[in-house]
């Protein structure tokens, strides 16, 4: 019995022992396992820590770094084994941004996204947001900060950018509007509270179209619509009520702003009250109406006053040249020389307000051609030579050798450097005047020099406009009348340049202006010999049609003694009657412009042609400056000579179509 209770307890012993032997075996297997999974779960806790753009980190309470992530690397530079064991205030750039940061984990435990400024290893600065807090030992003591922080330097500069345009749409002169994909008002800035009168409680979640007026055109809204609904900028204008019904009317740039997925989210618009500069707009274009009016009547003045004054002042040129031709005394010649002079004195005055009309009208446009410049110059210093010395002046000429190849209007350039010569010689008392051409690189420098009394900066721009003269206060009509610099200035700027003006006070002046160089051959044209004074037409026949009874007598008188035969009438229609009569054709048709009746000199010669059925040499007067009256004339497409007329110049038309027969 005993053996049986001894082998049952034996085997007892063996199945605890291999029990025993069997949890032995699972346990180490399982244990086995466990440390796997541990290493592996720490493998990915160390890739995560490794890899995360945040920065985990443990300090000590004396603010050491005993732990940092791999990832530390990336952000700063410095890798975890070179910051371990320093000083966190090593890297801050102002380390009393610790002091700010410990004050809060004192009284709050913890801190979110608190800002602070660390140094790159390159010397950067980098914005970082910390979250930490403070943790204990196994006493309950604070041990340390621990938590984590995260590279914000582009968030901050962001933010930064978004303050700054906050802060220009707030403090902006103009009025902003923001509203959301709906048109529903979601902003609007200070500028457009003062300019509509309404503040930003009163307009929140409405429709910009509440401000409209309904005088502006359907067509604009829907034009900005079609613009904005495609994504571009619409540029426009609206009229708009303020609050307190005023009308008001405002320039405005409307645009769509577009989220991640190209839906447009939002709509900006920019609104300026442009009310005042729209009144100063109409009030300069009413002004520069007026302007022109006053400069239209201006003209239509001068052309009535100048045809007026011309029809008796050309009866005067012809009985002057008709009596200088037949007077032998020269006491009596003397007296009539200084008649003429006068006349061509006020002849003078109404050729500058011709001149000026002309311009005004376009009439005379200039025509390039090339020319030598030089011989020109010579022309002109050997024509006002004997003036210049009878005032007691030096007049000097300084030239280059050679010839002096330009491309322009002669007959502009002319009269250009003609006015400023004269201008120079009116008001230069003693000393001296140079005319000179200097050669450019690209051109010629034209420049009257003149040791006059000189013209103060702030006056000179006056001394281009019309009628202007400074230094003649009593106006001496030997000082001219102010109208020859005004020309000068007007050609010049046909011409394609500016005359330039250099002036010192009591030392005198120099005007100048360049021309381009020529490129071509300069044609030489030789200069025609005057007739002699006294011509002989003997039979032929001159009709001359003119309302005015003297014109048509002294024309007579004029052409009676170059020996024609003179037919005077006052209308076109005479004219006409007497040719069937007579039944004779008239050699030549000297005819006034302007005739009575509404009537022309061209109806006139026309009409004779007409009649005679060939073509009749024919010759245009006209005392008239108005502009219009210019250009009809010119465009009749017969020579056109204007009044006063001198003696010479009839001549000369007379002598293209017959030749001067002698006794």
């Amino acid at each position: 019995m005993s053996d049986f209770f001894g082998a049952v307890q034996i085997l007892q012993w063996q199945i605890l022992a291999g029990t025993l032997l069997l949890l032995l075996v699972v346990g180490v297997f399982f244990m086995a396992s466990l440390r796997r999974m541990v290493r592996r779960r720490t493998a990915e806790l160390q890739s995560i820590f490794d890899h995360m753009q945040e920065v985990l980190y443990r300090t000590d309470d004396k603010g050491r770094i005993l732990m940092i992530t791999p990832s530390v690397k990336a952000l700063t530079g410095f890798s975890a084994q070179e910051i371990r064991g320093r000083l966190v205030t090593d890297f801050y750039v102002d380390a009393s941004e610790r002091d700010v940061l410990l004050r809060l984990l004192s009284s709050d435990g913890s801190v979110s996204d608190f800002r602070i400024r660390l140094r790159h290893r390159n010397g950067d600065v980098l914005w970082i947001s910390v979250n930490c807090h403070v943790y204990r030992d196994d006493q309950g003591h604070a041990a340390g900060v621990e938590g984590t922080f995260r590279d914000v330097s582009d968030l901050i500069s962001a933010e930064e950018k978004l303050q700054t345009l906050a802060l220009a749409v707030e403090n902006s002169p103009v009025g902003i509007i923001i509203a959301d994909s709906q048109a529903s008002i979601v902003h609007v800035n200070p500028a457009f509270e003062k300019i509509s009168g309404y503040s930003s409680e009163e307009v929140l979640g409405k429709n910009p179209r509440f401000q409209s007026s309904g005088l502006t055109p359907k067509a604009t809204y829907l034009d900005m619509w079609r613009m904005v609904s495609v994504g571009k900028t619409w540029r426009g204008e609206f009229l708009n009520r303020r609050k307190n019904g005023e009308l008001y009317c405002q320039s405005s740039a409307v645009a769509p702003v577009r989220d991640k997925h190209g839906d447009i989210s939002f709509y900006v618009a920019v609104q300026e009250d442009i009310s005042e500069r729209k009144k100063t707009a109409m009030a300069l274009d009413l002004a520069k109406q007026q302007a022109d009016a006053a400069n239209t009547a201006k003209s239509r003045f001068l052309a009535a006053a100048s045809h007026d004054l011309r029809q008796p002042l050309q009866a005067m040129r012809l009985y002057l040249d008709v009596l200088a031709e037949r007077l032998s005394e020269p006491r009596e010649k003397m007296i009539v020389g200084k008649l003429q002079m006068a006349h061509r004195d006020v002849g003078g005055l109404l050729d500058r307000l011709l001149d000026i009309s002309q311009l005004d009208a376009g009439q005379i446009q200039p025509h390039v051609e090339p020319f030598d410049i030089g011989s020109m110059l010579n022309d002109l210093h050997a024509q006002y030579q004997a003036t210049a010395v009878n005032a007691g002046l030096t007049w000097r000429l300084h030239i280059p050798q050679g010839l002096l190849r330009v491309n322009s209007d002669p007959v502009f350039v002319k009269e250009i450097i003609s006015n400023l010569i004269s201008n120079a010689l009116r008001y230069t008392t003693q000393g001296g005047i140079l005319l000179a051409a200097r050669r450019r690189v690209d051109g010629v420098r034209v420049e009257v020099w003149d040791t006059g009394p000189g013209i103060d900066e702030g006056r000179q721009e006056e001394i281009f406009q019309e009628f202007v003269q400074l230094g003649n206060p009593e106006r001496d009509r030997r000082k001219g009348v102010g109208l020859g610099l005004s020309i000068a200035s007007r050609m010049s700027r046909m011409l394609g340049g500016r005359i330039a003006l250099k002036s010192r006070p009591g030392r005198g002046s120099v005007f100048s202006f360049d021309l381009p160089l020529a490129t071509g051959d300069v044609q030489i044209e030789m200069q025609r010999e005057e007739a002699a004074e006294m011509r002989n037409f003997h039979g032929r026949l001159v009709f001359v049609i003119d309302d005015d009874p003297q014109m048509r007598d002294s024309l007579g008188i004029m052409l009676e003694q170059w020996q024609c035969e003179v037919m005077s009438f006052g209308d076109g229609e005479k004219a006409l009657a007497t040719m069937r009569k007579v039944k004779r054709t008239p050699d030549a048709v000297i005819a006034d412009f302007r005739l009575r009746d509404n009537t022309t000199g061209v109806d006139a010669i026309r009409a004779l042609h007409a009649l005679a059925g060939s073509y009749i040499p024919a010759l245009l007067l006209t005392g008239d400056t108005e502009p219009s009256r210019m250009q009809e004339a010119s465009a009749a497409g017969f020579p056109l000579l204007h009044k006063p007329v001198a003696a010479q110049k009839l001549g000369l038309f007379l002598e293209r179509h017959f030749p001067i027969t002698t006794d």
